[in-house]
C-alpha cells in the first residue's frame, strides 16, 4: 500500500478504539482528515479545510501519513517489543521485580497511545515531500560550521555510541 493508505488504515483502527478522534464529515473524507483536523485543533492553528485546502494535497497528506507512521515505527513497536520481554520475564521468573517492570513497561506502552503523545510527536517530526533535508554528522558538521555538542546529545540521548566508542567496540 502507499503511505496514505497504510496510515490511513491505522488512522481508522485508532479511532474505533477511541486513541483518535473523529473530525467532523467532509466530502471524500478518511481518516487522514480526522487526524489532520484534530492536529490543527489541538495546535490551535485555524485554516484547516479538507475539501478547499488538503483533499487535492497529497504532499501535505503524503507528510502526515509518514510522520504518523514512523511514530508507530520508532516509538510504540520499540515499547511493545520491550513490553513482550518484559512479560515473558515475568512469566518465568514471577517477582516483584519482574512484575514491577511488566507493569511500568504497559503504563508506558499505554501512554504512547495517547492522542496529545500523538500530536507532540507530529509536532516534532512533521516533514513533508518537499521539503529538504541535510543530514549533519560528525563527517560533514565542521565543513559546514556547525556544533557538534547537539549531535553528541542526541547521539548520547538515543544510545548511538560516539565515534571513540565504536572504535573499543570493535576493538
Amino acid at each position: 500500500m502507499n503511505t496514505i493508505g497504510t496510515a490511513t488504515n491505522i488512522i481508522d483502527n485508532f479511532i474505533q478504539k477511541g486513541i483518535l478522534g473523529k473530525a467532523p464529515d467532509a466530502k471524500n473524507s478518511n481518516g487522514m482528515h480526522d487526524l489532520m483536523f484534530h492536529y490543527f485543533m489541538h495546535r490551535k492553528i485555524v485554516g484547516y479545510d479538507w475539501e478547499k485546502n488538503v483533499y487535492h494535497d497529497r504532499a501535505s497528506q503524503a507528510g502526515f501519513a509518514q510522520s504518523f507512521l514512523e511514530y508507530i515505527k520508532y516509538k510504540i513497536l520499540p515499547q511493545w517489543n520491550i513490553v513482550e520481554q518484559l512479560l515473558g520475564a515475568d512469566i518465568t521468573k514471577t517477582n516483584a521485580q519482574t512484575y514491577k517492570a511488566a507493569q511500568d513497561g504497559i503504563k508506558k506502552l499505554v501512554g504512547m497511545f495517547d492522542r496529545t503523545a500523538i500530536y507532540n510527536f507530529l509536532t516534532d517530526h512533521l516533514r513533508f515531500p518537499n521539503m529538504e533535508i541535510t543530514i549533519i554528522d560528525f563527517s560533514n558538521a565542521k565543513n559546514k560550521g556547525l556544533s557538534i555538542a547537539p549531535l553528541i546529545y542526541f547521539r548520547t540521548k538515543l544510545g548511538i555510541p560516539l565515534p571513540p566508542k565504536k572504535k573499543q567496540i570493535l576493538a
